[in-house]
């Protein structure tokens, strides 16, 4: 999939690169850990919300360049919020469908 339909290796790399700066190695692991499982449920939720992602990543990296840790926190809160209504939607359609 290409950056159009919103995924690159800047988006694979974001979230451990945000918790290893955070100092949370713990939490840095975890994304490798469900990448595929995080790709087969949000893959067809990428083709509508990739270019909202795209714009709510780069609102957050401002404040992630300031340190300024709540407003990088509220910023992904509402970008994983976002990306998980998708999904739902997605999700309650395609049951509404059978």
């Amino acid at each position: 999939m290409n950056r159009d339909a919103g995924e690159s290796p800047l988006s694979e790399q974001s979230p451990p690169a945000v918790s290893e700066l955070a100092g949370n190695i713990v939490l840095a692991e975890m994304p490798a850990q469900l990448d595929n499982r995080l790709r087969w449920y949000f893959r067809p939720v990428l083709m509508v919300r990739g270019p909202d992602s795209w714009r709510e990543r780069a609102e957050a990296s401002e404040p992630l360049g300031a340190n300024d840790a709540d407003r990088a926190a509220a910023a992904m809160r509402t970008h994983t919020e976002s990306r998980a209504a998708s999904y739902l939607a997605q999700y309650d359609s395609n049951a509404a469908a059978r």
